[in-house]
């Protein structure tokens, strides 16, 4: 287990510098998501060259939901939809159902299972990830 104080940093690092965001105003299929508890507001915008994804997020709100969206768009890009779906769906799996991480988990995912120490937290992480895995089944 990775230094909480390490995996805090990691949090705030993807907070105030999130990757892959951008405004996503003028984009196309973008899938939008709002946190009916606290208001935080979620949108990916989803692309794919030769199979490969390039995600982007314009996510608005606490540091939870914001490290999550950045988190997941560096996970993802790069994969097959059928790999990032394996990979939300495997991702999803452990935080909401208590599943012990793997040993090889990257140390920014052992940061957003921080988050399940504090239950309010736990639906600000998953949302980006729910909001992205609809948006890889739904037809095409």
């Amino acid at each position: 287990m990775t230094d909480p104080e390490i995996l805090k940093d990691i949090v705030l690092s993807h907070y105030k510098q999130p990757k892959n965001k951008q405004n996503l105003a003028k984009s196309d299929n973008v899938f939008r998501a709002k946190n009916p508890n606290c208001g935080d507001l979620y949108a990916f915008a989803i692309e794919s060259d030769a199979g490969m994804l390039n995600i982007t997020h314009d996510t608005q709100g606490c540091a939870a939901a914001v490290a999550s969206s950045s988190i997941l768009t560096e996970m993802l890009n790069g994969l097959s939809s059928e790999g990032a779906l394996k990979f939300v769906r495997s991702f999803r799996d452990t935080f909401l159902n208590g599943r012990p991480l793997p040993e090889d988990t990257s140390v920014e995912l052992e940061a957003l299972h921080f988050f399940k120490q504090s239950p309010a937290r736990v639906l600000c992480v998953d949302i980006a990830w729910e909001t992205v895995e609809n948006a890889l089944v739904r037809p095409s």
